[in-house]
C-alpha cells in the first residue's frame, strides 16, 4: 500500500524539481490553514503540494509572432504603366468633361 502511495506522489510531482517540492513543503507547513483545530499539521496529499508549486511558478508570457516581411515587391504606378505598355495594353483615358480622349 505504501509503495502505491509513493508511486502516486511520484506521478503527480514528476514535472516538479526537487527545490520546488521542498519550497512547497515548507510553505505547506507554515500555512496556518493547514493545521487542525488542535494545531497539528494536517497530512498533505500530492495534489496540495503540486498546487503550491504551480502557484509559485511564473505565469507564461504570450509571445507575439514577428510580423512577416513583405514577400511580394510593391509595384509603383510608373512600373505598372510601363508593364501595360510592354504588353500592348493602352487604357482609355477620360478628360475633365468625362469624354474619352483620343
Amino acid at each position: 500500500m505504501q509503495a502505491m502511495e509513493i508511486e502516486g506522489w511520484m506521478d503527480v510531482l514528476e514535472n516538479c524539481s526537487h527545490s520546488e517540492i521542498r519550497a512547497a513543503w515548507r510553505d505547506y507547513q507554515t500555512d496556518p490553514s493547514n493545521r487542525t483545530a488542535r494545531g497539528r499539521l494536517a497530512k498533505p496529499d500530492a495534489g496540495a503540494i503540486r498546487a503550491i508549486v504551480l502557484q509559485k511558478r511564473p505565469r507564461p508570457q504570450l509571445v507575439q509572432p514577428e510580423p512577416e516581411a513583405q514577400t511580394k515587391p510593391v509595384v509603383t504606378a510608373e512600373q505598372a504603366s510601363r508593364i501595360l505598355e510592354e504588353v500592348g495594353f493602352t487604357p482609355r483615358r477620360f478628360g475633365a468633361s468625362g469624354q474619352q480622349e483620343a
